[in-house]
């Protein structure tokens, strides 16, 4: 079985005041794709809706996109761990880091696999997914969401 959902979310534009872009920068998609049980990826996509430009930090997927993932039926909490997923959220962060700059229009993707982080079982599932930009010369932050249900065959 192969689901694939987009789920899109969109930061309106509310006003720009002296250059200085607002929290409607940027648009935030999630495509859900699951092929097998337990298995989830999710592709991130920032579109940068305004014309000034927005700078993406990188350093991996699992790093760079924040995942709260809870039964959709009400069941409980969060899925456990995977032994790498509690590597990800304990181990600390150093090197390199990479920067993409989006100009108007522009669009940054990355793909995380969730099957990696969170033993998942057949069923239904919200997943909420948060992703920083920055503005004005990398000195701003904004956190971007978006959410969607997925089912796991």
């Amino acid at each position: 079985m192969k689901t694939i959902m987009i789920c899109s979310f969109a930061l309106w534009p509310i006003a720009m005041s002296l250059g200085r872009a607002q929290a409607s920068c940027c648009r935030l998609d999630v495509a859900t794709l699951t092929t097998n049980p337990g298995e989830l990826t999710l592709t991130v996509t920032v579109t940068n809706l305004q014309e000034m430009p927005v700078y993406v930090r990188r350093m991996g997927a699992a790093w760079d996109i924040r995942v709260k993932i809870v039964p959709s039926n009400g069941s409980g909490g969060t899925p456990d761990f995977t032994p790498y997923g509690k590597q990800v959220l304990t181990e600390e962060r150093g090197g390199s880091m990479l920067k993409e700059d989006l100009k108007g229009g522009e669009m940054f993707s990355q793909t995380l696999d969730v099957g990696k982080l969170y033993v998942l079982k057949t069923g239904y599932y919200t997943v909420r997914v948060d992703r920083d930009v920055f503005i004005n010369n990398n000195d701003h932050r904004i956190t971007l969401e978006a959410q969607t249900t997925v089912g796991i065959p």
